[in-house]
This record gives structure tokens, sequence and C-alpha cells, in this order.
């Protein structure tokens, strides 16, 4: 029932028919993660991270609820708690791409630049072929001002 409201982009329904399921099987961990996924893709990050919470409750080591939960505070500018959820998830899971993306994200939004293209080239590194940390560090070095850097990334992808 989920997945048909997800289907017709109708979230709201979705999370509802996900929150009853949460009712019912509150300690599975998966129950709480698709719940927080859905508030997510609704922009109620606060709600979202809670729901996070709740399946880091069941499983405080589950790096799927972690990572989700830090781009929730990533989207609220808490900055400093997303750093460190996704700290925790590459130290669980150290070829976690998605999170050293997201990492660099963070730091770069704080004008940490050495620091998010190092994030972005271990996301590359894992997975040569995924290009979204390649076109954030061509835009991180295009902001920074180093324009022939970019450009020797760019032509790469």
């Amino acid at each position: 029932m989920i997945q048909d409201y997800v289907a017709l982009n109708d979230y709201p329904k979705a999370s509802n028919a996900a929150a009853k399921i949460t009712e019912i099987e509150p300690k599975t961990k998966e129950n709480w993660l698709t719940l927080g996924n859905l508030l997510q893709m609704q922009g109620l990050y606060d709600a979202a991270a809670e729901k996070y919470s709740s399946a880091l409750d069941v499983d405080p080591k589950y790096k799927d609820a972690l990572y989700r939960k830090g781009i929730s505070l990533m989207a609220m500018s808490n900055n400093t708690g997303a750093i460190e959820l996704f700290d925790q998830v590459l130290a669980i899971d150290a070829n976690y791409k998605q999170a050293y993306n997201a990492k660099g994200l963070v730091l770069e939004a704080e004008g940490k630049y050495a620091d998010a293209l190092a994030a972005y080239d271990n996301g590359s590194k894992i997975d040569p072929t995924w290009s979204l940390p390649m076109v954030n560090e061509i835009n991180s070095l295009f902001a920074q001002g180093k324009p022939n850097d970019a450009m020797k990334i760019f032509v790469t992808i």
C-alpha cells in the first residue's frame, strides 16, 4: 500500500500508512527508516530525524538511518551534527560513498574546501563511475576561483 501511494506521489498518505506499520511493528528498524524517508521527501526534516532516531533506538549502528538523519540535520543547517553522523556511518562502513559526498557538501558550506574536496575524492575512489562527487568537486573548484582545476575534472566525465 505504501508503494502505491509513493507511485502516485502521495507522500502524506504513504507516511500515514508507514506510521501505522511502525505502531504494529515498532521493533523493526526498516519501518522507521521508511517513515523517515517519506517525511524527508516532504521536507519535514525535523519529523524525519525523529523517526531515524527511533530506528537507531532499535539498532544504534544502523548506517542507513545514521546517514538519512545526517541528511535531515544538514537540511536544518545543523552542520556539526550532520558531520558527526556521517563520520559514524563511515566508521561502520568506510565504503559508504554517499556519506563522503554529503560530508563534502557540509564541509564546503562551512568554507572548508580542502576537506570537502578530500571527501568528494574519497567518494569517487569508492565508485569511479559515480559522477555526483566529481560534479560537486567541479562546483567547489569553480567557487574557489580555480576554473583550470575544475576543467581538468570536467573533461573526464
